[in-house]
């Protein structure tokens, strides 16, 4: 019989895998700008746009940025945190 699985979703959420050198470059370029594109990351980090867009897409699913839009149009955002301990 395997353990319960309670406090794992909860660290799985928060932590589901490490930030890379790369994702930390786009969170400060990120904290002095308000948004960045897939071609600024490609110019930023001196990577191709396919390599871009899998970052982006990772640091997506991990909650640390948003994107909003499609193609030319694609910006992506710091995701917004809500603390609950400031909703009344």
């Amino acid at each position: 019989m395997q353990p319960p699985l309670e406090g794992c979703l909860i660290i799985c959420f928060l932590f589901p895998c490490s930030i890379t050198l790369q994702m930390r470059v786009i969170l400060d370029y990120l904290s002095q700008c308000e948004s960045i594109t897939d071609d600024e990351i490609m110019e930023l980090l001196n990577i191709k746009r396919t390599r871009a867009y899998i970052i982006a897409r990772q640091m997506a699913d991990m909650g640390l940025i948003d994107i909003a839009g499609r193609g030319k149009d694609k910006k992506i955002h710091p995701a917004q945190i809500i603390r609950h301990d400031t909703i009344t």
